[in-house]
């Protein structure tokens, strides 16, 4: 059972605490999830003499163990830094998944009820629905980062390329993240805007190139 606790404590607590961002980094073939916890002194419960750890205190073994972002799987451990500035201690931490990988991930399979990832012809869909495990706090903010082009979204907010949600006590007992990605890089858009803005500026200077060469050419014959 020992084992199972690091793979629990993290999804209790990451969406807890003093501050924290849940940020999930989407491509064709990668998914990266980046986590960055901030725990204040205060919020780290003391040790009380004949309990065990694990069970008064699940802060403590979420700072100083391994965590570990696939599902039942304690191989694999997620890139973990610490850093203590004063009173406050950072958590950040990261791992890169395939889509199959992230089928498997602790963070799908236990904070939603209902988790797919599914392709489609043009690209992929992620759907997040129903009653919403993690949290702990008063909200949660999510954010899909992606360059690829998005077709379609219900997102809270959308600033540039980053997609955010946020779950709080309104809508925990019925969460609903929806995005439609393309297989196609957001980023080829102006850059075929602009190809085909300097199409369309040759071609014009051509024909009336070609306008004036033939009015020139009647004038003469006229002549």
């Amino acid at each position: 059972m020992k084992k199972l606790i690091p793979l629990l404590v993290i999804f209790v607590f990451i969406l807890t605490g003093c501050s924290s961002e849940y940020n999930l980094i989407v491509s064709n073939k990668k998914i990266k999830e980046n986590i960055k916890v901030e725990i204040l002194d205060t919020d780290i419960p003391k040790e009380v003499p004949g309990i065990e750890v694990e069970l008064n205190d699940r802060v403590t073994p979420f700072i100083e163990n391994d965590q570990y972002p696939l599902l039942n799987n304690t191989k694999i451990k997620y890139d973990k830094t610490v850093k203590k500035d004063g009173n406050l201690t950072s958590v950040y931490l990261k791992h890169t998944y395939t889509h199959s990988e992230f089928r498997n991930s602790t963070t799908f399979n236990t904070c939603f009820e209902k988790s797919e990832l599914t392709k489609t012809r043009k690209g992929f869909d992620l759907k997040l629905s129903g009653s919403f495990y993690c949290l702990y706090g008063d909200s949660i903010t999510i954010n899909i980062i992606t360059n690829n082009d998005v077709l379609n979204n219900n997102a809270d907010k959308v600033s540039g390329n980053k997609y955010t949600w946020v779950i709080n006590d309104d809508n925990v007992k019925d969460s609903d993240i929806y995005i439609s990605f393309s297989k196609r890089s957001a980023l080829l858009r102006p850059i075929l805007y602009l190809i085909f803005g300097a199409l369309l500026v040759v071609g014009s200077i051509a024909a009336y190139k070609f306008y004036i060469n033939y009015k020139k050419k009647d004038s003469v014959n006229d002549f």
